[in-house]
């Protein structure tokens, strides 16, 4: 580049200094100062196929990336458009909301706004803590009630549940509380409880933008008896 820029300073019309200065300039990608040296170039030398065929490449290049710029930023801005939009719908629920230590979001969904109507839909962990297991509900409407999705989930009976004792009439169902202390339990919930009420709860914190369903048996336990225990009711 500075022995081009000696060039052209002695003589502007330097067809060689400008092609040399147009390819340096396109590897910085600094894209309009190489396509304009490509153009003073062939304003001296109109036939010059070698500077024709740069200039060509040159703006391909630049297309290309420019292109995928524009993606780029047309999806950092549905993203931030669709956080704002998840942010404006819990806050008008009053839902509070958390995010753990160290989380990076590692699932790929989000909450649901259906634009149609407002409602949101959450993505929901349905956790089985007796047998270690859990299902993960992608979109859990506000308006449906733990029965209903229970009764979908449990339609056919999970390997793990050889003795049937996971049916929605069979099962209880909580959920993590925690005051303003810090201090965490759990409630109990009813079947016919909708998610939205959950997530209204005064102590209901929606952590990383997931919610969280412990189901056990109503049948006596040994982990239903230490879990209460150390929680409480």
């Amino acid at each position: 580049m500075t022995d081009c820029a000696a060039a052209l300073k002695l003589n502007p019309k330097n067809v060689k200094a400008l092609f040399r200065s147009a390819k340096a300039l396109a590897a910085l990608e600094m894209y309009a100062e190489a396509i304009d040296c490509c153009e003073h170039a062939l304003i001296n030398d109109p036939d010059n196929k070698a500077v024709r065929e740069e200039q060509k490449r040159i703006q391909a290049e630049f297309d290309i990336k420019e292109a995928k710029r524009k993606a780029r930023e047309e999806r950092e801005r549905k993203i931030r458009e669709q956080k704002l939009k998840i942010e404006s719908a819990l806050e008008k629920r009053g839902i509070k909301t958390a995010s753990t230590p160290g989380y990076t979001k590692n699932h790929p969904h989000d909450i649901q706004v259906h634009d149609e109507t407002g409602d949101i839909s959450v993505p929901t962990f349905i956790l089985y803590p007796e047998h270690n297991e859990s299902d993960f509900v992608q979109a859990f409407h506000e308006h449906d009630t733990i029965g209903e999705q229970l009764a979908e989930i449990f339609y056919e009976p999970a390997p793990w549940d050889s003795q049937h004792k996971y049916r929605p009439e069979k099962v209880d169902i909580y959920f993590e509380t925690e005051d303003a202390g810090g201090n965490v339990g759990l409630m109990k919930v009813g079947l016919k409880v909708k998610l939205i009420t959950i997530l209204k709860h005064q102590k209901h914190i929606l952590k990383d933008q997931l919610a969280r369903l412990i189901v056990v048996p109503k049948e006596d336990s040994q982990w239903k008896k230490d879990w209460l225990a150390k929680y409480g009711k």
